[in-house]
């Protein structure tokens, strides 16, 4: 059999987990038999983006190679941050051991090699985990959730040396908060409710929305977003709610201001990340069984929000 070696960079914060799992399946179906594995940020660690060691992440994939492709030869290898992508380059080329291959789903690192000799494969995106949403995981003691997209000798380890604790600790020293979004309700004249259609993860039907940026109010952003993602200009009318449980978002913790808005000016139409406008008609019924929401806890804030409308009649 003709040998191929396939280089594969990930920062493994943890180990190898479930999208990465389904890559290194589309890798074999190449005819992939060797992997080398760069750990990349192999000279950072104990921050929020990069709470473990390199060599405990080494282990970690190393323990991620034998449970989930045992059968491919696989070298673990450091690769540490550089200020650009050429010197970034030159390093693996002298540091690494030969290989042709480049599978990625990571853009940057498929521009890096677009004009060298090795022969880049782009992997599709059928699975998708965020690193960050897998940590908040991990710190939350939510082991069983961790557990369904990383191994069970990673989730051992993981365990073994404390990762949750780390995780908050780190999140404590570094002053880590949630991040803030700004949500609308929207109702048209014919009482029905305005969603999106979410282009990105997590995918599904949403409140207009998005995350306030720096210096910016949350009243503020809730406009802007709504022209944004729906064109239309309009004006806050009541504050609905705050959401803030920790689990609300699966990305990560991110805190929830909803803002109820009329309309001043403009036609509706999908925009920025909404692949398109939806609507329903604002009634318990229709909100109660309507699939599928992004975030469950839209649904909740609409029930208890026409709750509360329906108590002041």
């Amino acid at each position: 059999m003709e040998k191929k070696v396939w280089l594969f960079i990930t920062r493994a914060q943890p180990g190898i987990h479930a999208w990465q799992a389904d890559g290194i399946q589309q890798a074999r179906e190449q005819g992939i038999t060797d992997v080398v594995i760069g750990i990349g940020s192999a000279n950072k660690e104990y921050t929020m983006d990069n709470p473990f060691t390199y060599e405990e992440r080494k282990e970690m994939v190393e323990i991620s190679a034998k449970e989930l492709f045992s059968d491919l030869n696989v070298q673990v290898v450091p690769v540490p941050d550089f200020e650009d992508s050429s010197r970034w380059r030159n390093y693996l080329a002298q540091h690494l051991p030969p290989f042709s291959y480049v599978i990625s789903g990571n853009e940057w690192v498929n521009e890096v090699f677009k004009d060298t000799d090795k022969k880049i494969i782009p992997l599709k995106v059928r699975k998708y985990v965020k690193w960050s949403a897998l940590r908040k995981q991990i710190a939350m003691n939510r082991w069983w959730e961790a557990s369904k997209v990383l191994p069970a000798g990673v989730i051992d380890y993981l365990q073994n040396i404390w990762a949750d604790k780390r995780i908050r600790e780190i999140a404590h020293q570094e002053k880590e908060g949630p991040s803030v979004t700004a949500d609308i309700v929207y109702v048209d004249d014919q009482w029905y409710l305005i969603l999106v259609d979410r282009k990105y993860y997590p995918t599904g039907h949403a409140l207009p929305g998005w995350f306030v940026d720096l210096w910016e109010s949350t009243k503020n952003a809730a406009i802007r977003e709504m022209k944004e993602e729906t064109w239309l200009d309009v004006e806050i009318t009541e504050f609905v709610a705050l959401r803030d449980d920790p689990d609300r978002d699966p990305r990560d913790h991110n805190i929830a201001a909803v803002y109820r808005v009329k309309k001043v000016w403009g036609e509706l139409q999908a925009a920025d990340d909404a692949k398109q406008i939806i609507k329903i008609p604002f009634t318990k019924e229709s909100i109660t069984n309507h699939e599928p929401f992004a975030f469950e806890d839209h649904r909740q804030t609409l029930l208890e929000y026409l709750e509360k409308l329906e108590n002041m009649k």
